[in-house]
């Protein structure tokens, strides 16, 4: 019995043992769980921030749009008052 008694408390010391780490392991990975959460987190705020800057952009284009056809017509009617006082 002392030597089936002792392989057993062998092996519970090696499960034991084995037990402890991969619990290291579970917490080497709940980090870098974490560190990739935090990754996530900084991504999403950056898409927050150059979303908000696209609206702003996208604004500013329009309004440029809009000065280009008033510049577009402008310089028509001074052509056609150039060319009409040429003739």
């Amino acid at each position: 019995m002392g030597v089936v008694a002792s392989e057993h408390g062998s092996r519970a010391v090696g499960w034991r043992g084995e037990a402890q780490r991969w619990r290291g392991e579970a917490q080497r990975w709940r980090g870098e769980a974490q560190r990739w959460r935090g990754e996530a987190q900084r991504w999403r705020a950056e898409a927050q921030r150059l979303d908000g800057e696209n609206v702003g952009l996208r604004t500013r284009v329009g309004e440029l749009e809009g000065h280009v056809a008033a510049l577009k017509e402008t310089v028509a009617t001074l052509s056609r008052a150039l060319y009409a006082d040429s003739s």
